[in-house]
């Protein structure tokens, strides 16, 4: 079994229940063995309070949220229409 590279979050709640379940044993020719295991993992850590949503620019934009979790989708924009690339060559301003 291969380690999940990133933890996937399950909100859940873990109780103890007293129901009984009756089982009935007879003679049978088929023979197997039952069990239950799984394997539960509390991850807990802060969770990220930054801005989700985010617009493209010209400058670099950095999203610090290693080491914590990121509870909504990170959303990037579309670049609006009313955005324009102004570059000079030394010569000619282009508008693009």
């Amino acid at each position: 079994m291969s380690a999940t590279p990133n933890p996937i979050v399950v909100p859940m709640t873990v109780a103890e229940s007293t129901q009984q379940v009756a089982l009935d044993v007879a003679s049978s020719v088929e023979q197997f063995a039952l069990g239950l295991a799984t394997a539960i993992q509390v991850v807990t850590g802060e969770h990220y309070a930054g801005s989700v949503e985010f617009t493209p620019s010209a400058e670099e934009q950095v999203i610090h949220t290693e080491g914590l979790f990121v509870d909504d989708p990170i959303t990037i924009h579309a670049i609006p229409n009313n955005y324009g690339l102004i570059t000079w060559d030394g010569s000619a301003l282009t508008v693009s």
